[in-house]
């Protein structure tokens, strides 16, 4: 669809009214329009009041209406578009573009579906704040998680704010809502107690690859796709140190090899006496399955293959698949009755909590730990773990309770009355 060029006259046999501008499509036909606004050279609304300003407003509008027409004709999202639809165009785009990471786009489009069971018939250009405030109230009256239901939240208003900055909406409805306050998460740690029990079974088991990823996470707090990701050349026994510089995700359509999320998670990790004693029976493991393979562990690249390796993966360059990981770990912890701090089940991310909740109740500086885990700052690791373990409290008001006891020389301050 094309516009012709449309034309401005006063109604001059009505005194005071505003001016009304004319455009024809390419089939002559004939569309008007009050003019009252216009877009001026600092990019405010002004008011229409001459004739220089009512011939502005209505090339403004010809250029709305052909942008429109071309968006119709190339089935491009817009203002009048289902605010379900516009959502899903939006995740699609991100998608082709690799803008985020396949695991970001499976969690968009899931967020979507309670934005599409809400408003699949509302148009972007309806959409209130009322609505977005009513929809996200029975979201939490349904059960569903702050969590769960932030997650949404913050992709309607990514995405309306999206349509703000290419002009399919003036303001962002979302914008005035407040999302459900995010509940502090309760690490389900695993107490001293037992966390020493795990370490020691896991010490005489084989060098499975879930035995040793658990070992690696209960001693370093590492995620699951940051061991799953972990090459033997990031590994460095001679200094004791893991560079974390790879992470396995995962995705509807499978795995994939991605860099940490935050410059923080690219961080170095030292290797305790435990994790050196693990990792070096998987390299021998290892070793030998690469001979067994008909691998040549005496050639001239061979250090730069094994190196090329995963720890938890195969001799052949596959990754260990972090899904498998955890099952294989669920299977584990329900074998030995691992029960965390909150009373469930140690799921293999609770290893972390662990790790954390231990390494601050041991009297570990908060920023050292923040950079282990690799949280972007020590505030995050503080209100997460500071009070995770139940008996912390307790020997924090006795170290105070021993730090101010009078010794035999203190003396009162004196009182002066008056």
């Amino acid at each position: 669809m094309e516009y012709t060029n449309g034309f401005v006259r006063q109604l001059t046999n009505r005194p005071g009214q505003p001016w009304v501008g004319y455009v024809k499509d390419s089939q002559r036909r004939q569309k008007s329009k009050t003019l009252k606004t216009y877009v001026n050279r600092n990019g405010k609304t002004s008011p229409v009041k001459t004739e220089a300003d009512a011939k502005r407003a209505l090339e403004q509008w010809h250029d709305e209406l052909e942008q429109t027409a071309i968006r119709d004709a190339e089935g491009i999202p817009q203002a009048s578009t289902p605010v379900a639809d516009y959502v899903d165009a939006y995740i699609d785009d991100l998608e082709v573009t690799q803008s985020v990471e396949p695991s970001t786009v499976d969690g968009y489009r899931k967020s979507a579906k309670y934005i599409r069971e809400a408003f699949s018939k509302t148009s972007m250009s309806d959409l209130s704040t009322a609505q977005v405030q009513k929809w996200e109230g029975k979201l939490i009256k349904r059960g569903l998680s702050s969590s769960t239901v932030g997650k949404a939240h913050r992709l309607l208003k990514m995405v309306c704010k999206h349509a703000v900055e290419v002009h399919d909406l003036v303001w962002n409805p979302v914008d005035a809502v407040k999302p459900p306050r995010r509940k502090a998460p309760d690490p389900n740690s695993l107490s001293a107690e037992d966390g020493a029990r795990l370490a020691m079974t896991l010490a005489v088991m084989e060098p499975t690859p879930v035995v040793i990823a658990a070992t690696i996470s209960l001693f370093s707090g590492m995620r699951e796709g940051e061991v799953a990701g972990l090459r033997w050349r990031e590994v460095d026994l001679d200094n004791k140190v893991i560079h974390v510089r790879e992470s396995i995700g995962t995705a509807s359509g499978g795995t994939f090899s991605k860099t940490p999320k935050t410059s923080g998670s690219r961080r170095d990790v030292p290797v305790s006496q435990q994790m050196e004693t693990a990792l070096e029976a998987r390299r021998a493991k290892m070793l030998a399955d690469c001979e067994e393979a008909g691998i040549d562990t005496h050639a001239d690249d061979f250090k730069a293959y094994f190196g090329s390796l995963y720890v938890l993966g195969t001799t052949d360059g596959r990754w260990h698949n972090p899904t498998s990981l955890s099952r294989e770990w669920s299977a584990l912890a329900s074998a030995m009755g691992l029960v965390g701090s909150q009373g469930r089940r140690v799921c293999y991310h609770d290893l972390r909590h662990s790790f954390a909740t231990r390494a601050i109740a041991a009297g570990a500086d908060v920023k050292s730990v923040a950079s282990v885990l690799g949280h972007a700052n020590a505030a995050m690791t503080l209100n997460i773990y500071a009070s995770a373990d139940p008996h912390a409290t307790a020997r924090a008001s006795h170290l105070v309770s021993e730090e101010l006891e009078p010794s035999t020389t203190t003396v009162p301050f004196a009182i002066v009355e008056g």
